[in-house]
């Protein structure tokens, strides 16, 4: 891992899964943390399949599951990450309460990242 990381150009970000959904192989997470983050990459963990039945990653920079996996209705999801993360960058696509209003060309108004962690009662 170390060799691939120092061969090609540096990413801004590795991402990567926790677990197959196939095989069930489950990479050593911990270490190519580790090793991206001695090359000052950021990490993000696809932990769909982990996050059901293994603690998930805390030494990542981020970590996204499908909510469906942890009997949430489908569509949802979690994405954990640095707070100033969230303050800093703009969203590709918003909606789901994160903004204060929207249409479908435009949003409007993000929300303070506290906000967001809040779910939306209707």
């Amino acid at each position: 891992m170390a060799a691939e990381l120092d061969t090609h150009s540096k990413p801004r970000l590795l991402a990567i899964t926790a677990a197959s959904n196939i095989t069930g192989w489950m990479p050593p997470i911990e270490e190519i943390v580790r090793l991206a983050h001695r090359r000052n990459i950021l990490v993000a963990v696809d932990a769909a399949q982990l996050a059901p039945h293994r603690r998930l990653p805390a030494e990542a920079d981020f970590v996204v599951w499908s909510g469906h996996k942890m009997y949430a209705p489908f569509g949802t999801g979690v994405l954990i990450g640095p707070r100033q993360s969230f303050m800093d960058g703009d969203p590709f696509l918003a909606g789901g309460g994160q903004s204060t209003s929207s249409s479908w060309t435009r949003w409007y108004g993000l929300l303070p990242p506290i906000e967001k962690k809040r779910a939306r009662q209707t």
